[in-house]
Order: structure tokens, then sequence, then C-alpha cells
């Protein structure tokens, strides 16, 4: 099949060789004639020929190179400033270029794909010598996408350095697609955008005013949509800077299934609970410990003593104090969490061994190797002396105790009801029966929640009645700035358009900027994404 990119007809192959590293081909042009690029008028009086060297795709381990017999014509206008010209190569190679269209293409394409550094090491990898700094050029080379005529635009942020410098993200939320980078996010980039492409009817946005001005300073007649993941978000940072102000009560973990099977009415039955007993009993009285250092650290700070002063008579570090004085709760009081071990799918013979009356950790160790165990000797006689220690108690450990940080109860909020876990239901139901505020803002953050997931906006207005009314402290602000930007959040509920492709392409742009180490320019970011494609 002849390729429709590359009209080999006008060009012949007069002579090929091979040799050890590469393969070279003598290209040269079939027609007679040629066009004078300046005036158009066609010339056969021929000047000279020369020779060019252009490098071409590979073919398998060797690389490709095409010797191009160009000839140089005399232009026969009078009136043509030029005297001489050369004839071009079309679709093969552009002028003064090094390598082929072909080449070219294959090489920005890969250089979209990953950084130019590890483009470059691709490309040398497969016999084609490129730099990283022409790799970034072939990308720039690439002309950008036209921006389509959209209807439905999402406006969103991405950071250059997170908190300190931001852009702006532009994507059509019918086509799914990005169609521009800003380079800071101020109302008057965005209001200039969108009076340079007119059209936009709707407008999905986050929280911010200053995109809420732009808007309506670049496009006054659309409707602008507040992002439904951005108000949960709002909302669970106030549900966590309310819960940073209670002391949370401890959770009683769910205990565990036992670690191997053991034969009914053995005298090893209780041996995975009872070989945690003393650990057990040793962590809880650490936790005791702390707990009490920590509420003498908090009773003197409300003495008004400094942080320097209570180290010195608690004889504590001052980041300990200064730790102990910024935590809402006791730090460090949750389990360690057992990480897997080489042991684990051994631990059912060990048991074995034992009920059968080996007690040498020496032995069992042995059979293990023989087994394919290639863990060291020394975690199997800690197995061993454990059940040695365990062979008379008959004792249950006692429930590890489990902190709720306040970000925890922010990730609850953000689960549905019927998500959670028995013991996070029965935990927030007897923090709600002690403390009544409590039990009152969940109530309104949850039926919020549900709104939110039901989008049913004739609720909304209800919702932050109700607020005001009772006095709900921690969400009259809250609802206080969704009273100011009422109209948007209302759309939000009633149309189905959100910010979620927008957060996807946000992802592929911090994944473009790491893979550049964070030194591309906007116009280079802007090509590797919309051009990527």
């Amino acid at each position: 099949m002849r390729n429709p990119f590359l009209p080999v007809d006008q060009y012949t192959i007069r002579l090929a060789c091979v040799d050890d590293e590469a393969l070279v081909l003598v290209v040269g042009r079939r027609a007679r004639r040629a066009a004078c690029p300046e005036c158009g008028h066609w010339s056969r009086r021929l000047h000279s020929r020369r020779w060019r060297t252009v490098l071409d795709a590979p073919v398998g381990s060797r690389s490709v190179r095409l010797r191009l017999l160009v000839r140089r014509f005399f232009c026969m206008e009078p009136a043509c400033p030029r005297v001489t010209f050369t004839e071009p190569f079309p679709y093969l190679v552009g002028r003064y270029a090094r390598r082929t269209a072909r080449l070219e293409r294959l090489l920005a394409r890969l250089a979209l794909a990953m950084s130019a550094e590890a483009a470059s090491r691709i490309a040398r990898a497969l016999e084609i010598p490129v730099s990283p700094d022409t790799l970034v050029r072939l990308v720039m080379r690439i002309p950008l996408p036209p921006v389509p005529p959209v209807r439905v635009l999402a406006v969103d942020d991405w950071a250059w350095r997170k908190g300190h410098r931001y852009g702006t993200i532009l994507c059509d939320l019918e086509r799914r697609r990005p169609v521009d980078l800003l380079p800071d996010r101020s109302p008057e980039t965005l209001a200039a955008w969108l009076r340079a492409h007119p059209g936009v009817q709707i407008v999905v946005r986050d929280r911010s005013e200053g995109y809420a001005q732009g808007i309506r300073q670049g496009a006054p007649d659309a409707v602008q949509v507040a992002d439904r993941w951005h108000l949960l978000k709002n909302l669970g940072e106030v549900l966590e800077r309310y819960f940073q102000t209670l002391r949370l009560p401890s959770m009683e973990a769910a205990p565990s299934p036992p670690a191997a099977p053991v034969v009914p009415g053995s005298t090893l039955a209780a041996t995975p609970q009872a070989a945690l007993r003393r650990r057990a009993l040793e962590q809880a009285a650490r936790q005791q410990r702390r707990r009490e250092r920590y509420d003498q650290v908090r009773t003197l700070h409300a003495q008004g003593l400094g942080i320097r002063e209570i180290s010195r008579r608690l004889h504590l570090s001052r980041a300990t104090v200064r730790r102990y004085l910024t935590s809402a709760t006791v730090p460090g009081t949750g389990p360690r969490r057992r990480r897997p071990s080489q042991l684990d799918p051994y631990r059912s013979y060990i048991l074995q061994r034992w009920e059968q009356g080996c007690r040498n950790a020496r032995a069992i160790y042995r059979e293990l190797r023989a087994m394919g165990y290639l863990g060291g000797r020394s975690q199997v006689a800690a197995v061993v002396t454990a059940l040695r220690r365990s062979a008379g108690g008959s004792e249950e450990a006692p429930p590890a105790i489990r902190p709720v940080t306040p970000r925890q109860l922010g990730r609850w909020f953000w689960q549905a009801p019927n998500r959670r876990s028995q013991a996070e239901r029965a935990y927030l139901t007897s923090l709600a029966e002690t403390d009544a505020h409590f039990a009152k803002v969940w109530l309104l953050a949850e039926e919020f929640a549900q709104m939110a997931r039901q989008r049913r906006a004739d609720t909304l207005a209800a919702w932050i009645d109700t607020v005001k009314r009772e006095r709900v402290r921690p969400l009259m602000g809250f609802a206080h700035r969704l009273e100011q930007d009422f109209q948007a959040v209302y759309e939000a509920w009633r149309l189905p358009w959100s910010n979620g492709p927008t957060e996807g392409w946000i992802h592929k742009l911090k994944t473009i900027k790491r893979m550049m180490y964070g030194r591309a320019g906007l116009d280079l970011l802007r090509h590797r994404l919309l051009c990527c494609i």
C-alpha cells in the first residue's frame, strides 16, 4: 500500500550499503525540474549538485542514514530576486533539518510521553543520538490544537509551588479535555481569556471568589456552578477544626482472628491470645504513663507556665511538651501495625510440632529450612519462647485501645453511613449520647452530605436557615459563605456538571511536572498537556 504521507514515486534509491553500524541509502529526486520558492516559476537549468546527510528512523539494531543528492537550479525569471535555489524534499525532510520528518515526529511523540532526559536515554538505546534540549525544541515545534467553541467550561487551580504560586487549568467538560493553561489565578487573567473565547454558557469552579469575579467580568451571562466535591471538602475542613477542640475518647479495637488453627480441646487453644498477654499489659502501662504526662502538661500550661518551665519540671524535652500542647489527643497511643513476616506461612507447623512435644527451636528451624523457609533462626526462637511462656496461662489479653483522631473522624464524615464499620457506628452513637452539641453538629453535617449526594437543591435554603436559627456555631460560618454564593451552590445541585474530569487532568499535569523535575515553563507544560491528547 502506498504511504499517503510520503510520495515515494518522487524519489529514487540509487545505492544502498550496510556497514557495522548503520544502513546508508543514497536518495535522489525523480523530477527533472523544480519550482523557485520565491516566485514559483519552474526551472530546468542545473547549477550544481551537493550531498546532504540526514538521519532516519532505525531498522532493527542499525541506524539509518540517508545521503541526499541535492541539486541547485538557476531561476530563469528576470524579476525574481533569487539567482539560484535548492530543490526541496517534500514530506521527507525540511529545510536545514538533520533528521527526516518521520524521525522528528517519532522523537517528538517520545518526548511528549516522558521527560526529555528519559526520552534522550531511550533514543540513544534505539541508536538515535539526540540531546534533551533538541527534544524540547521538537516538542515546542508541534502546533497547539485550536481551542474549539466551549459551552461548558471548568476552571480550577494547580500549583506551580504549593502554598506559594498557582496557575489555572481550563477544561471543556462536554469533550472532557483541557483547552488551555493560564499562568496565574487572578480574576483579570481569567476574564481576558473568557472575552477572547465567547460562547461559554456554564462555568464550573471551586469556591474561590477570585474565579467568581473573573467570570462575572469576562462572561457576565454565564451560569456559575460550584463544584460539589469542593463543597463537601470545605465542610470537612470545618468539622476537622471543630473536632480538634474536643477531647475524643478512645475506641476499643476489634479482636483479631487467631493466626493459625488449633486443635479443639488442646491445652494450647488459648495460645494465640495468651502469647500477647504480657506485651499488651506492658503497652497498656506505657499508654497510661503517657496519658498521665499529657494531662500534667496540659494542666501546667493552663496554669500559665511556659514550655521551658514545663519541660524543666516534668523532665521532658521541649519538643515533646510542644507536641502535647498542639495535639488534641494523646499522641502515639495507638497500637503498632504488625508487619508481615517470612515466618507467617509456617506458624501453623510450629504449633503442630509444639503440640507433638518438640520444644527445641533449633530443631524446628532445621525442619523449616528443609520446607523452604528463608528467614533467620531468631524469629523461630522468638515464637517458641512465646509459646513456652504462655503454655500455662489461660487469661485473655486485654482489648487493644485505639485512639480516634480528628482527621480520622473527618474521614468518617466522607463515608456514607452504610459503609462505616460496626465499631465506628457504635463509637459515633456513644459520642452523640454523651455530647449533645456534637450530636447536633454531626446530624446537620450528615444531612448536608446526603443532600449533596442526592442533589436535592430545594432543601439548601432550609438547611441554611436551620443552622442560623439554632445557632450551631461550628457551622454558622460555613452556612454564611453558602448564603453569599447561594446561586452557584444551588446550580451545583441542580445541574449534572462537576470538576471531576478537571481534577484528573490536574493529576496528569502534576505527573508531567514531576517528570521534568518541576523545571518546565508554562509554554512547555501547555504543549505537553494539550498535544498529548
